[in-house]
């Protein structure tokens, strides 16, 4: 706003609590609403007495929240009115919704301290509404038990914080199977877990803890064959591969059988019935006339944690034929 001449001073005008005269004094205590209030200076109060303005620091002197008068007061003396004009630019306290968008400076900045508090007190409920022309899109607060909640608007989604957990909402409430992590075209990248996942169920047998890929060396009955071995786990299942494209030594003549070891993971025994955890694995491989066969071995652990292998297919491998082997496994 504009002004002709000086801008007002801005202050938080008072009128001070009646005062009793007391013959033969000059001090007084000023009071508003019975609370001792101090002025800036006398430069900012406007003083009566007996119907007549006082001038500041000559009629009057203030000293913290008392005024003193130049002479003493007799009794028929009457102090009409004090009125404080306030600190200058200190607004006081405003009135009841008279403070406007307009009036704030945004953004609301502070530094090394909290920017802005919110406090609900009594009870749990919300503590803050967000709306968009009017309708409420979301509110942040506590439920019953006091967890904070974000909750979306009606038909939408939320979040409760509890202890370790966080538990899905809807519409306000705790619900189950509901609410989904992403969607076909807004999908998460990566999710980095230091437990498990459960699939298609809450129990024990639906958890998945574990997944990995890698390479290992697989020996053939203790000696390596020169050749990297690839693996996949998932869960305690792995799938192991290896092979040789030419000259890996490895001959498997029908009804020699061998043992397979290296593995990446030690394989399930649990020292009753070794032999169960076995393997079903399977080969392929070219012959000296490059034929080409994809046989089924068979296979089962032995004593030793290795795989046994035996080949049943009717078909003799040279150690010079390329072969690969793959073979799926139980671990610990």
């Amino acid at each position: 706003m504009a002004y002709i001449g000086t801008k007002p001073t801005i202050g938080n005008f008072q009128i001070c609590d009646a005062i009793s005269v007391v013959n033969g004094q000059a001090a007084y205590t000023m009071q508003v609403g019975s609370v001792n209030v101090i002025p800036q200076s006398a430069n900012h109060m406007i003083v009566s007495l007996n119907g007549t303005i006082q001038k500041p620091n000559s009629s009057f002197t203030v000293s913290g929240s008392t005024i003193t008068f130049a002479s003493n007061l007799v009794t028929n003396d009457v102090i009409d009115f004090i009125q404080i004009l306030g600190d200058v630019l200190d607004l006081g306290v405003p009135s009841d919704a008279t403070v406007t968008n307009a009036k704030i400076s945004y953004p609301l900045a502070q530094s090394g301290a909290v920017v802005s508090q919110f406090n609900r007190t009594s009870d749990n409920g919300t503590i803050a509404n967000f709306q968009k022309d009017g309708t409420v899109v979301g509110s942040l607060g506590t439920d019953s038990t006091g967890d904070f909640v974000i909750d979306g608007s009606s038909g939408h989604s939320g979040i409760r914080f509890k202890d370790t957990v966080l538990v899905p909402k809807q519409n306000g409430s705790d619900v189950d199977n509901t609410i989904d992590l992403g969607k076909s075209d807004k999908r998460w990248k990566d999710l980095y877990l230091g437990g498990g996942v459960f699939l298609g169920g809450t129990g024990t047998a639906n958890k998945l803890d574990d997944y990995e890929e890698g390479t290992w060396t697989p020996l053939v009955d203790g000696a390596s064959l020169g050749a990297v071995g690839y693996y996949k786990k998932i869960g305690k299942i792995c799938l192991v591969h290896f092979g040789n494209q030419t000259n890996a030594a490895l001959a498997l003549n029908n009804g020699d059988d061998y043992d397979i070891s290296g593995l990446p993971f030690s394989m399930m025994n649990d020292g009753g019935d070794a032999w169960k955890y076995g393997s079903v694995p399977s080969a392929s491989f070219a012959d000296a006339t490059a034929s080409y066969y994809s046989q089924p071995l068979t296979g089962r652990q032995n004593n030793s944690g290795a795989i046994h292998i035996m080949n049943r297919s009717g078909v003799n491998v040279s150690s010079s034929d390329p072969v690969n082997i793959s073979m799926v496994y139980s671990t610990t």
